[in-house]
């Protein structure tokens, strides 16, 4: 369990970039398919030790044996390693699911360090695909 995320929610990013080729007359007669990516954006607004693990990795996440609570964070700048996410969501239409397989954490646009202010780590998930060849799947009830 990964905790709260921001009011923003969870966007789906994806990509699937083209070139045109053209005849003579200019006329478009094939398209090259030059991408094919899928990503998440999100922002978790607590310091747990899920999120911190998720975050930075395992290994530079120190967690208080007795309380569970979050003693330090490195930064290594190191791959971190694959996840599965499971959303579990609401709106004005009902509950709403999201299921991302094989993800990994490529971006972090950094986090504040205010009084008032909860700490929030806004992270951008690179999607791969499953052996099923998906992304991710969705589900509205």
């Amino acid at each position: 369990d990964q905790g709260y995320l921001s009011e923003d929610g969870v966007e789906v990013k994806t990509d699937a970039g083209t070139d045109k080729i053209r005849d003579w007359d200019k006329a478009p007669i094939a398209l090259i398919q030059k991408s094919n990516d899928c990503s998440i954006t999100l922002e978790f607004v607590q310091v747990s030790a899920a999120v911190a693990k998720t975050m930075f990795g395992d290994a530079n996440v120190e967690v208080d044996a007795t309380t569970g609570k979050v003693k330090a964070i490195h930064y290594t700048g190191d791959l971190l390693s694959h996840f599965g996410w499971l959303f579990r969501m609401r709106d004005a239409n009902g509950p709403y699911v999201l299921a991302a397989f094989d993800g990994m954490v490529t971006g972090m646009s950094g986090f504040k360090l205010a009084k008032g202010e909860v700490v929030s780590f806004k992270a951008e998930i690179e999607l791969f695909k499953n052996p099923a060849n998906n992304r991710f799947f969705s589900i509205l009830r």
